[in-house]
């Protein structure tokens, strides 16, 4: 996983740095790492069927309830612009903040 963007992020008494990958079907995956140690904190994202490319369905809930207002907050993602139903839950989708798309970009 790569990182990011370089921002702290923190969450649920973690300080951490956001890692980047795909999913198998090309989608962006998300996770939280431990900024020191680089050990796995939380899965931002979950992978759910039918999202445009530049979607992001944030696993907002259990273990990582709070995960999309700390995102938010943070700068990382915009507004939720819709959610859907996955089991028992909705899941929040939006897209990643313009500062960190362009942060990207840089990167490739």
């Amino acid at each position: 996983m790569n990182p990011v963007l370089d921002k702290e992020i923190k969450f649920h008494g973690y300080t951490c740095v956001i890692n980047q990958a795909r999913y198998a079907d090309g989608s962006l995956a998300l996770q939280l790492v431990d900024k020191n140690f680089g050990d796995p904190v939380a899965m931002i994202t979950t992978r759910i069927d039918g999202l445009e490319q530049d979607e992001l369905a944030i696993k907002n809930w259990s273990e990582n309830e709070g995960m999309y207002t700390t995102l938010l907050r943070a700068g990382v993602v915009r507004r939720a612009h819709r959610s859907v139903r996955s089991g028992f839950v909705t899941v929040p989708v939006t897209r990643l903040a313009k500062e960190v798309e362009d942060a990207g970009s840089d990167r490739d």
